[in-house]
């Protein structure tokens, strides 16, 4: 911002134009060293490197004119900034996204007009648009290797958009003016954060869950995936690679349950599929694990697997870790297709889960 300011600023003595790009000088200062201990440990100073051996399995690289920027993109960033939560598998109504959309599109009218009908054009708002501008372009490269859409990376331009934005509502036209007035401005604004805390969240968490699924069934919830997208319209997720899975954290016992279930819906083909499961447990790693495989069909109607543990020869000891590989390659493109995947359930033998034929498993 300061460099902005510098160069918005071409009458200013060059003297005060120095002072101004110290705070370039400061800012620099404050983050030297964290870059240092990045270079020291990382080779060097923004740790980007690392990010390909400590996360590589979550990385999608995709082109600046990919499709997922044309629509995905920006319809997530923005429903997570304005509000996604939970797991961003809580979404407020349609009207709660289009109030936010409204006043921002007052406040860039305000803009526009401030611009171009008054005239009145600052140098500080032009370093506030490079600053939002810079964060959004931040937020762009990190999805061109991940799939991160989340409005929180884009919170360091806030205080840059709630000027412009106050900014820009104070220059509509007088009819309209009073939408920045702070008393309306603080209603609105309030009204749907507490909307948000008492009609969304509240009912999502409270009163807190009880366990209602017997002491044979321990049910566990996928926390991490690779090469998937989650689309939000639809609550599934959307294959962007050749091995996509799905990790969740368990924690259990192996003696305590004996059998596997998932459930699972993808569309794909009518041709039988194979996916495999693969276990982290204490003191072994998923490289070491052999996968247990199972076939199923990925032909858009729901599938149950029951996977037999018992004769599964890694199901022992501490299960810290569950990882499903839904579908095998094959060689083939599996970009596109969608699928489903319920949360999975770890049955004692014996509980009425079980009861139904076991699906064959391949180890």
């Amino acid at each position: 911002m300061a460099l902005a300011l510098w160069l918005a600023a071409p009458r200013t003595p060059w003297r005060s134009r120095a002072v101004r790009l110290a705070v370039l000088g400061l800012a620099l200062l404050l983050v030297l060293p964290w870059s240092l201990r990045n270079v020291w440990l990382y080779g060097d100073p923004f740790a980007s490197g690392a990010m390909r051996t400590a996360v590589g399995h979550i990385i999608t690289e995709r082109s600046l004119f990919s499709g997922y920027f044309a629509l995905h993109f920006p319809i997530v960033l923005f429903k997570s900034f304005v509000g996604l939560f939970g797991w961003m598998n809580l979404f407020p109504p349609v009207g709660f996204y289009a109030s936010y959309l409204l006043l921002g599109g007052a406040a860039s009218a305000g803009l526009v007009r401030a611009t171009f009908v008054d005239r009145s054009r600052h140098p500080v708002g032009l370093v506030l648009i490079v600053a939002t501008l810079s964060v959004v372009a931040v937020v762009v490269h990190i999805n061109l290797s991940f799939t991160q859409p989340q409005g929180r990376y884009l919170f360091p331009a806030l205080p840059a958009m709630a000027i412009l934005g106050a900014v820009g509502l104070q220059s509509l036209p007088r009819a309209l003016c009073w939408i920045g007035r702070p008393v309306a401005l603080g209603l609105l604004l309030g009204g749907l954060n507490l909307y948000a805390l008492l009609g969304i969240v509240l009912p999502a968490y409270h009163p807190p869950l009880t366990r209602d699924l017997g002491s044979g069934l321990r049910q566990v919830y996928p926390a991490l995936v690779s090469d998937l997208a989650f689309s939000p319209p639809s609550g599934d997720f959307v294959v962007t690679g050749a091995a996509p899975w799905i990790l969740a954290p368990a924690d259990v016992r192996a003696g305590n349950f004996d059998t596997l279930i998932l459930r699972m819906r993808a569309t794909l083909s009518t041709i039988e599929r194979t996916g495999c499961v693969v276990l982290v447990t204490v003191p072994a790693s998923p490289a070491t694990t052999s996968p247990l495989c199972f076939a199923w069909r990925a032909d858009g109607t729901p599938q149950v697997m029951r996977l037999d543990l018992a004769a599964y020869r890694p199901w022992a000891g501490h299960v810290t870790h569950i990882r499903v590989d839904p579908l095998q390659s094959r060689g083939e493109d599996l970009r596109g297709a969608r699928l489903i995947v319920e949360p999975i359930q770890l049955a004692r033998r014996g509980h009425p889960q079980t009861s139904i034929d076991q699906r064959p498993a391949r180890p």
